[in-house]
């Protein structure tokens, strides 16, 4: 009994496993996507910023701006997870150098770090 047992429970946890990891290989990461959605906010945040600083709309820009810092604040533990911690620090200070460059009305230099940010959370959110 004890034998039967004990295979039943190794069997198990090859099953258990082997489920983990398919699911991870054909989902990815669930740490690193939004949970229950098919776009991610961040990245849908970043573009209309984008979008806002080209229209040199300053004032809607900081508010989408100050969204997405704030939606960064909320998932920073899911992503400090499976992400180097590093390049997340780097991630939020150039969303405050972003911040800095919307309140100065700089046009160029934040559009560009609006691009970057767009692309490094492609690179930080990739599943």
């Amino acid at each position: 009994m004890d034998r039967h047992f004990k295979y039943a429970t190794i069997a198990l946890l090859v099953l258990v496993t082997v489920a983990g990891y398919f699911y991870l290989d054909i989902y990815g990461n669930p740490f690193k996507r939004p949970v229950g959605s098919k776009v991610d906010p961040m990245e849908a945040m970043l573009k209309q910023v984008g979008e806002q600083v080209k229209d040199e709309n300053w004032a809607a820009a900081l508010e989408s701006l100050t969204d997405a810092a704030e939606y960064m604040r909320r998932i920073r533990f899911r992503m400090q997870i499976v992400s180097d911690k590093d390049e997340l620090n780097d991630f939020e200070r150039e969303l405050e150098q972003l911040r800095a460059l919307i309140k100065m009305e700089e046009q160029e230099q934040a559009y560009m770090i609006a691009v970057g940010l767009r692309q490094r959370w492609g690179e930080l959110a990739r599943p």
